[in-house]
């Protein structure tokens, strides 16, 4: 149970404690904060130390297990759950507690986002192994009524996401912020005492500089009755549900706290205009959510990220990582076309745009020991996104490196060289629209060189391809 209890929301794992899967409602709102963190630099720094090898490795996941736990211990203590970790970003849930006015659970929350430096202070500047370590933090915060929703179905995987206009306004702060600031939303800023300290940054934003301090009402963590129940079979069987299936295999097979590598993935972000202003909406959002999770499945795909924000609805997909996968860029065109071509059954896909991209990435744990989660870091990651959200285009949109590798089984046209926000040059672009039918052997077409043997590779791929 330890090994996946850490990969789940903190609430969510209360109430499967509490409640069980069926009181576990799909979608209900809570009042309270919303915090979104992000690092500085983060991608090249992991980058430099991945390359390393075996010892920028080992050193790597020292800095981010350190750098992490004392960050989520600290907005854990606050009263703080952690939904969702996106490359070196997290984003918090802070609910308003029974008993507490919203002028309260602002200053509580507040006051946990300027003690935020302090806890990662020993470890946002470092030296290793000849690289200069500098990790500046930049905090968005706001304040609202938001939803939670339960993704998925239960024969593959359920995922817990946090949507609405508080979401939103944190994300929309954190881009006003340079390192070290905490931007707030006027929401939340009208909330604190008159006291406060700060500047305009603009009509809708803040820094916040200084506030009135406040006492932690939220009770440190006890063992109890709830937490007996950790080590029932039956409550196994829920946390399990929330874990992707290729996770929980690696999860229970890697008994490492953290566990990551430098290695070359497939990235796929899938985009669609995602409203979820009612019942209905929630409902169409999640069908399509279980289309996306079936053909990744067929696909061998990983579900790494789902996020709910003012991107709208976007899935993140790796091929590649955890298992490594010789014919991930293949797997991928293939996963784009597929779900394309049944988009058209599922109202909520609107305006649906897929972005590709290959790379090196660090793949691993990004976290603390009582709260992380799988994910990958490298400027591919960055390039898929930006192809998934790249206005004026529709469709699938691949980077050269993924063309290269596709040979002649997929149509595709240039697009020309375009430049992405955050990519450092301009990046070729193709447009793939389909996938040439009925080709034995295709996947085998896809496989890196073998060294040696060359004769009898010919000869397999002949008797895999003759009837």
């Amino acid at each position: 149970m330890e090994l996946i209890r850490p990969y789940l929301p903190s609430g969510i794992v209360r109430r499967l404690a509490n409640f069980g899967e069926s009181k576990l409602q799909r979608s209900q709102s809570f009042e309270g904060a919303v915090l979104f963190f992000d690092v500085v630099g983060f991608t090249p720094t992991t980058l430099a130390l991945a390359a390393k090898g075996t010892r920028g490795i080992d050193a790597l996941q020292i800095v981010l297990s350190n750098y992490y736990t004392g960050l989520l211990k600290h907005l854990n203590e606050w009263g703080g759950a952690v939904y969702q970790f996106a490359g070196d970003s997290v984003l918090v849930s802070f609910e308003k507690r029974e008993g507490e006015t919203a002028e309260e659970a602002a200053l509580r929350v507040a006051n946990c986002a300027l003690g935020i430096s302090n806890s990662i202070a020993e470890y946002s500047s470092n030296e290793l192994l000849g690289e200069t370590v500098n990790l500046p933090a930049r905090v968005g915060l706001a304040y609202g009524v938001y939803q939670e929703f339960i993704l998925g179905e239960q024969d593959r995987f359920l995922r817990a996401v946090i949507a609405g206009a508080p979401v939103d306004q944190s994300i929309a702060a954190e881009k006003q912020a340079l390192g070290g600031d905490i931007i707030l939303s006027s929401s939340l800023w009208n909330l604190l005492p008159a006291s406060k300290v700060g500047e305009n940054v603009n009509s809708d934003f803040f820094r916040l500089i200084d506030c009135e301090k406040c006492e932690n009402s939220v009770p440190p963590p006890s063992r109890s009755t709830t937490e007996e129940r950790f080590s029932d079979e039956r409550f196994f069987k829920r946390c399990r549900r929330f874990i992707v299936p290729e996770l929980y295999q690696r999860v229970t097979s890697v008994h490492k706290a953290f566990s990551g590598d430098y290695r070359e993935v497939a990235s796929v972000f899938v985009r669609i205009d995602a409203p979820l202003e009612s019942h209905s909406d929630s409902k169409n959002f999640n069908d399509f959510f279980i289309y996306v999770q079936s053909v990744a499945a067929s696909c061998s795909g990983t579900f790494v990220l789902t996020d709910l924000s003012d991107k709208g609805g976007v899935f993140s997909v790796l091929f590649g990582a955890p298992a490594a996968l010789e014919n991930k860029e293949a797997l991928a065109a293939r996963f784009a076309v597929r779900l394309m071509e049944g988009a058209s059954n599922y109202s909520a896909a609107k305006n649906l745009q897929i972005g590709i991209s290959t790379g090196m990435a660090y793949c691993g744990d990004l976290g603390a020991p009582f709260r992380k989660d799988f994910t990958a870091i490298g400027e591919m990651m960055n390039i898929a996104a930006r192809l998934a959200t790249l206005s004026g285009y529709s469709g699938i949109l691949i980077d050269f490196q993924t063309k290269s590798k596709l040979g002649k089984n997929f149509s595709f046209h240039e697009v020309g060289d375009v430049e992405l926000k955050g990519v450092t040059g301009a990046k070729k672009v193709f447009q793939l629209t389909s996938e040439q039918k009925n080709i034995p052997g295709l996947l085998i077409q896809y496989k890196d060189k073998m060294i040696g043997r060359k004769k009898r590779l010919i000869v397999c791929i002949r008797c895999w391809i003759l009837p």
